[in-house]
């Protein structure tokens, strides 16, 4: 759901540097907005296992001061609102135009896009605007983008409807610097994308959590969460990610307490979970798209993760658990 653009893959040295994000915030009435924003970045570090975000939030320009155009792992967010235009005065405008260069990647939210009109170098950058503002926004000759929807990138400018459709954008954002996976696992984990019904954390959200940060178990989680329907044997997924079976299984063993088998299991049984949960798939379909060889295997497994069988967890889609 939240891809990252191939362009803009940060790189695991990158990734290991500490990104400072600004929120600059217009209003006080936005205030529970940008706190939720700023619970995503807060997510992104405890499941990754490291404090790549530090973030400030301020209501004037003081975290501006002392910034140089040496920091490139830097994001500025003008956090403004759906209903409003935000229109800055001159002695807003100078500081602005002076530390842009200090940030390698800008946030836009609501009546912020109309400051792109006041900042050199981003005056020809689309934007997405809230339908209440996209009039007012054209007349201003802001570039609107072709198809307005809650957010929108153009490079390093993204911008999004609101303070609730920001919350999207920071999970794009996340996705560019530490992957889709890890976005998507932040997005169930703050409760932003449907999930099983049976367990607030994803399987792939504790293991995140369990693996502090270790390259090797993010990519091997990774890995199994992309192929689940065609698991990878223990041997090559130790291949492709360049250790030896015996080093793969003392990581998992280490952080987990699981071996990568079992860990993959687990990870295709929520799989199948979820989808006996949210979809009408016919029961060996359900197998099949989890990586099951067959309907019994697949019983006697879920049966152990569960605690009731595959068939009875459907049942209770339809009946409640009284049922």
């Amino acid at each position: 759901m939240y891809d990252q653009a191939p362009a803009q893959r940060s790189s695991d040295t990158a990734a290991a540097s500490l990104h400072r994000i600004i929120f600059l915030v217009h209003s006080d009435r936005s205030t529970a907005a940008v706190g939720a924003s700023a619970e995503l970045l807060e997510a992104a570090n405890e499941l990754s296992g490291k404090g790549f975000y530090s973030f400030e939030i301020a209501y004037g320009l003081d975290p501006l001061r002392g910034l140089n155009s040496a920091g490139r792992n830097q994001t500025l967010i003008l956090f403004g609102q759906s209903s409003e235009r935000w229109q800055a005065p001159p002695e807003i405008q100078a500081p602005l135009r002076s530390k842009l260069p200090c940030f390698h990647r800008i946030g836009l939210v609501g009546g912020a896009v109309f400051l792109l009109q006041d900042l050199p170098g981003l005056k020809d950058r689309e934007a997405t605007v809230h339908p209440r503002l996209e009039f007012a926004a054209r007349e201003s000759r802001i570039t609107v983008c072709s198809d307005p929807g809650p957010v929108w990138q153009d490079g390093p400018v993204h911008s999004a409807f609101g303070g609730l459709a920001a919350m999207h954008m920071i999970l794009a954002m996340i996705a560019e610097d530490l992957g889709a996976f890890l976005a998507q696992s932040v997005a169930e984990d703050v409760g932003l994308s449907p999930s099983g019904r049976a367990r607030k954390l994803s399987e792939r959200s504790k293991y995140m959590r369990q693996a502090e940060g270790s390259l090797l178990l993010l990519r091997g989680l990774g890995m199994m969460q992309e192929n689940i329907e065609n698991p990878i044997p223990g041997r090559q997924l130790a291949a492709a990610l360049a250790v030896s079976p015996r080093q793969l299984e003392r990581s998992f063993r280490a952080k987990f307490g699981e071996t990568p088998m079992t860990v993959y299991r687990n990870i295709r049984l929520e799989h199948a979970h979820q989808l006996l949960y949210q979809t009408d798939l016919p029961m060996m379909e359900v197998c099949i798209a989890s990586g099951f060889a067959s309907k019994s295997n697949f019983a006697h497994w879920y049966r152990e993760r569960y605690g009731q069988m595959p068939s009875q967890a459907r049942k209770t889609r339809y009946t409640g658990a009284a049922g």
